[in-house]
């Protein structure tokens, strides 16, 4: 295999963490984008009837409204046990679905999380109601088993060996006391 010269000299220069952080995000002049994102879990085929749900709502929401996203799981995901991380989603999960939003006038926000409400409330009676950690979604009611599920109680031990005064907390992190 041979081995091509570069087209330009390499440029290597030194940046401090927020100029390196601004060069690689394109820096801190952007316009701000408002979101909203909720997740399934979908642990066998969605039938029919929830396909159908979940088309019927999407359609009643305007052209570019809503995403819908379909992360796959299996594989190597599945090789390691539930227990094993903080992460409860592996064998016998067949994919996330994330419900997402996104737009930049400040004034359509109420249209967008009704889109997104709707379509979740959809799928309500064809899916657990598990939800993945990384979509936070502060209308979830029982958070903390939609993250976690049977880990909660582990983790939450953890917590309380390593953080009993909650220093390390957000309004979904895991509880002290589960």
């Amino acid at each position: 295999m041979s081995v091509e010269a570069p087209s330009k000299p390499l440029n290597i220069q030194g940046l401090s963490f927020l100029g390196s952080i601004n060069h690689f995000s394109g820096g801190l002049n952007y316009e701000p984008v408002y979101m909203k994102a909720k997740s399934d879990y979908v642990l066998s085929p969605l039938s029919p009837s929830a396909i159908a749900a979940m088309l019927a709502a999407v359609a009643q929401v305007p052209v570019g409204g809503i995403v819908v996203l379909c992360d796959a799981y299996g594989g190597a995901i599945a090789d390691l046990a539930a227990t094993d991380t903080a992460f409860p989603r592996r064998a016998g999960t067949q994919y996330c679905i994330q419900y997402f939003s996104s737009w930049l006038d400040p004034a359509d926000t109420p249209s967008h999380l009704a889109n997104v409400a709707n379509v979740y409330a959809a799928m309500r009676p064809y899916l657990p109601g598990a939800a993945y950690v990384n979509y936070c979604d502060l209308d979830l009611q029982s958070w903390a088993d939609a993250y976690w599920g049977t880990n909660l109680p582990r983790l939450s031990a953890v917590k309380k060996a390593y953080d009993p005064d909650n220093l390390f907390n957000y309004a979904q992190s895991v509880p002290v006391a589960a």
